[in-house]
């Protein structure tokens, strides 16, 4: 199956000098004009969040920051991370160099009783010095905005929103991104067990609505056909039970895709009153959830900075009139 098979491509092992450093943010989003019931959702996807990077960026470049609330999920929680920090190309470069290096996915560790995805490795690569989130320009950013990453309760699998601070962001980022299936070690907030905010919150604009947004812009990692029943998804599927990880993590893919129909159902009968944007790739995405190859990433990052400059003019005039 080409889905297994990128699965056991683990990329290449790069060192610190193929990463950019970033001493300060090559953009400072200005919080001057911040709109009241406008909310972003970015969600999630791997490696195929590297779309909604390069919408983002291109809005970075345009100072163009109206959201009064921000809500990410997963990879798209790492996006509304450096979009906020105004590191431009920041995001990028983590999916493209640390979510490729061998260190991060690694499919043999799994017959050692190891993680298949190492997020230490990977969250204390984006720590180092000259390599990390400007967290302090991240929080001065979100003053006078709600800004939420997703995550699921380990106890009751109930969707929670965190918001991150300077503190504690990597921890909260950690919490978001922590596939149940391919990352096997807790990750505690305030002494509770979190994992993947995908499983119970991947597309949460039922809960921007319910903050107060009605202008609602919505960043996808899927095209506009997908109905949560992705053949890619169903692989995984097939591949956990054959390494002796079934049935426990289907359950929670099972869940994902009930979440995910429930939350496109809301979108499709969208209150009245609510305004609704969902940004599409327009041709299909050559990334997948991992083991994708550097020429399909840069492929999806230019076509997400492209429409993200496409969009632009009109989601000017549409969310600040």
């Amino acid at each position: 199956m080409a889905f297994l098979a990128q699965l056991n491509n683990t990329g290449t092992s790069f060192s610190h000098g193929s990463f950019q450093h970033y001493s300060k943010p090559m953009h400072s989003p200005s919080r001057k004009h911040i709109v009241a019931g406008t909310a972003l959702i970015v969600e999630g996807g791997g490696q195929r969040g590297i779309f909604g990077a390069g919408i983002l960026d291109s809005w970075l470049k345009a100072d163009f920051n109206p959201f009064k609330i921000l809500i990410g999920t997963s990879a798209g929680a790492q996006n509304i991370s450096a979009y906020l920090s105004g590191q431009h190309g920041y995001a990028k470069q983590c999916i493209q160099v640390l979510s490729r290096d061998k260190h991060f996915f690694n499919v043999s560790r799994r017959f050692l009783g190891k993680s298949m995805l190492d997020l230490d490795w990977y969250f204390a690569q984006a720590k180092e010095k000259g390599m990390e989130l400007d967290l302090q320009q991240a929080s001065l950013n979100s003053q006078d905005r709600q800004v939420l990453f997703t995550a699921t309760r380990a106890a009751g699998l109930k969707a929670e929103y965190h918001q991150p601070q300077a503190h504690n962001w990597y921890d909260v980022l950690k919490a978001s991104s922590a596939l149940p299936f391919l990352y096997n070690q807790d990750v505690m907030l305030s002494g509770r067990k979190y994992f993947d905010g995908g499983v119970t919150a991947p597309l949460p604009v039922r809960k921007a609505y319910e903050l107060g947004a009605r202008k609602i812009v919505v960043i996808r990692s899927t095209n506009a056909q997908y109905q949560a029943n992705s053949p890619a998804l169903h692989h995984l599927k097939e591949w956990l039970c054959q390494h002796g990880s079934c049935p426990a993590p289907i359950g929670l893919l099972d869940m994902h895709e009930q979440s995910y129909r429930h939350e496109l159902d809301f979108i499709e009968h969208k209150p009245k009153d609510a305004d609704i944007i969902q940004i599409f790739a327009r041709k299909p995405l050559e990334s997948s959830l991992i083991g994708s190859q550097l020429l399909q990433l840069e492929h999806d990052y230019q076509h997400g900075a492209e429409q993200g400059r496409q969009v632009l003019a009109q989601l000017k005039q549409h969310l600040c009139s």
